[in-house]
């Protein structure tokens, strides 16, 4: 019985860190509509299309050809995602208690072939004609954008406190530019260049996903070895003989290095 609670264990852990071990739900579920790539939105949707916000209607008209009228949206609350993660959208989620809230509405996406984070204002599709006279459906995600993280304070915590502030700035994106779904922490901090404590949301990735590098490259080894210094600092006499030669081995390709002394 014990061997079969640890195997259950192991399993769990597994389809925790990779979600496409997991069995797939057969078929959609009701209300839900199919984009294509493993991308799903999911019900609930607005039950009347209209148009959009008055802060999104410029964003929007980026898209369409000259002289073509704004377009009537719906509104799509939550978006599938091909890892298995449900982005959720500040439409939807101010209107819970906060005991109800889940806070699925932070994501991280791809603009410009650089990583950044958003909130999910909501999800829709826009119908567009395109040059040749035909018309295309572009799914959209209507984002408020974060600051780009403090560099000084990424660097001093070797990359794992990515702290940044939201913006007023709404920015319209192709929902299949989305990565993932992240938690935003909300945290008063002192940076290391002000005096004063201030609010900032400090960024945090699922498990067993891609991790940003936040345009700072890293080989496997080095973000072992950033993620061991992070904690332990550079004093390691009193750290226990395998997590000293753990950080040997991570060096031993960066840096030429002695051997630790385990005795």
């Amino acid at each position: 019985m014990a061997w079969e609670g640890v195997r259950c264990c192991q399993i769990n852990a597994l389809i925790f860190m990779m979600p496409k071990l997991d069995t797939p739900p057969k078929g959609l579920s009701n209300g839900a509509k199919d984009l294509g790539n493993g991308y799903i939105f999911l019900w609930k949707c607005a039950r009347y299309p209209t148009l959009p916000d008055n802060d999104d209607i410029h964003h929007i008209s980026a898209l369409l050809l000259p002289g073509q009228p704004m377009p009537h949206i719906q509104k799509w609350s939550h978006l599938l995602l091909p890892n298995g993660q449900i982005a959720c959208s500040l439409w939807r989620e101010a209107l819970k208690a906060p005991k109800q809230l889940h806070i699925l509405h932070n994501i991280k996406f791809l603009l410009e072939e650089n990583i950044h984070c958003g909130e999910v204002q909501y999800f829709t599709q826009v119908t567009i004609r395109t040059p040749d006279e035909n018309w295309q459906f572009c799914t959209l995600a209507i984002l408020k954008l974060y600051s780009k993280p403090d560099a000084r304070l990424l660097e001093l915590s070797f990359q794992v406190i990515p702290a940044s502030k939201l913006l007023d700035d709404i920015i319209v994106i192709d929902v299949k530019d989305i990565c993932s779904v992240i938690a935003m922490i909300l945290k008063e901090l002192t940076l290391p260049n002000s005096a004063q404590n201030e609010i900032y949301f400090c960024m945090v990735e699922k498990p067993g996903l891609d991790i940003s590098d936040l345009r700072v490259p890293y080989t496997p080894r080095v973000r072992v070895l950033v993620r061991v210094r992070a904690w332990c600092g550079e004093d390691t006499s009193t750290l226990p003989n395998w997590i000293k030669s753990m950080i040997w081995h991570c060096e031993l390709k960066i840096r030429p290095t002695k051997p630790p002394n385990l005795d």
